[in-house]
């Protein structure tokens, strides 16, 4: 079955938003590295600070029963932001905007993905969501690009490129049907209705909070690999740069083959058992690894891994949670994860500082991690029933 005129409308807004996305955060992180440490400090708490406040966009926002228009809302006012994050880049003003940015998109992206079993239908989810993530490859590969071929010109100026590409992608978002869904006060509450069987809610919380604690421990390599992979693997910049693109490339070729209609009818606990198990061989490989080749095969099985766990995570919860529900669970988990990750960076940095190795950081933080989430994962089998 084809997916219909809204699932395409919805990859062409994400293929410019998520290129806006990743290139304004590169974007920021070179101008502010210019200006001064503080400004990089800065960034990030304010990135920090969007996350926790976004729930506060939800309480607010959960009244409108048509989310076509709140999307289109939130949108438009990051455009907003983008086009004054340019007048007012060297201002402290600056961080205030960010802050709001991340806000607005921590929302819109946490409605998105609570909305996508209004727009195909249950036999689709696992293609859409396939398509999704390729498209979200194809945008991070694209993004560094254009900010370097941008940065012989005013890198600032790219903001205001990037606000123009916010409103034409908001444009296309009209063309959706609408968004319907209904006030939490209108819901009756959570029961085996909504989840088929009254353990499967037990099953959902297990499985997010086991993708939440492995996924930080990749948060973490990803926070201090390029001291890692520079200083103590001993490759070059320009190595590590490659190193990158393949990483995209692999993502971008897992994602595509899964939206392959094949892959329709495979199990999503299945799927996610096994995107777990493979994204668990990347956080044992990496912090061993000897040289280039060690990387890349560490990257194939993070790219591998982490694809698979998200879609089959992502189909599972579309299945059996409603909208409502999606969106409030969303919200709780970006504010978890912000929690989580900055503290254990900051820790880290700090661990950094007094000459710990980085290597011995990651395998310690790893270690621990996995044998939370195992434990977590034989508690959740007893009560897998498909």
């Amino acid at each position: 079955m084809m997916l219909n005129s809204n699932a395409k409308i919805i990859f062409l807004n994400r293929f410019l938003s998520l290129i806006i996305e990743y290139g304004y955060a590169i974007a920021l992180s070179i101008i502010f590295s210019k200006i001064s440490v503080d400004y990089v400090l800065g960034l990030w708490l304010a990135k920090f600070m969007g996350g926790l406040l976004a729930n506060i966009g939800h309480t607010f926002l959960v009244k409108i029963t048509n989310k076509k228009y709140v999307l289109i809302g939130i949108e438009l006012l990051k455009a907003c932001c983008l086009a004054l994050i340019y007048i007012w880049m060297e201002s402290i003003f600056v961080f205030a905007l960010i802050v709001l940015t991340e806000v607005l998109t921590t929302y819109f992206n946490s409605l998105l993905s609570s909305v996508i079993s209004l727009i195909v239908t249950k036999e689709n989810l696992r293609r859409f969501n396939s398509i999704y993530t390729m498209i979200g490859s194809a945008s991070y590969f694209l993004a560094p690009m254009i900010v370097g071929i941008w940065s012989v010109l005013d890198l600032g100026g790219l903001f205001l490129i990037y606000s123009l590409l916010t409103v034409l992608a908001t444009l296309m978002l009209f063309r959706l049907d609408a968004l319907i869904i209904k006030n939490d006060n209108d819901i009756e509450p959570l029961n085996e209705k909504h989840f088929g069987v009254i353990n499967k809610k037990t099953i959902i919380i297990n499985m997010v909070v086991i993708t939440l604690l492995l996924q930080s421990v990749g948060v973490l390599y990803d926070a201090y690999e390029v001291i890692f992979l520079t200083q103590n693997v001993g490759i070059s910049s320009q190595a590590y740069s490659f190193s990158l693109s393949f990483l995209a490339i692999v993502f971008l070729v897992t994602s595509a083959i899964l939206s392959l209609k094949k892959w329709a009818n495979y199990s999503p606990i299945k799927g996610y058992i096994l995107g777990t198990l493979i994204y668990a061989g990347y956080l044992v490989i990496f912090p061993l690894v000897p040289n280039l080749l060690g990387v890349l095969i560490s990257y194939i099985f993070l790219a591998i891994g982490q694809t698979i766990l998200g879609i089959s995570q992502s189909v599972y919860l579309q299945e059996r949670m409603e909208p409502h529900e999606l969106n409030s669970l969303y919200l709780k988990m970006e504010v978890f994860n912000d929690i989580l990750t900055g503290s254990i960076v900051f820790f880290s940095g700090m661990l950094v500082k007094i000459s710990i190795q980085i290597s011995l950081i990651y395998m310690i933080y790893a270690f621990i991690m996995l044998i939370i989430a195992l434990g977590i994962y034989f508690t959740m089998k007893k009560q897998i029933v498909k």
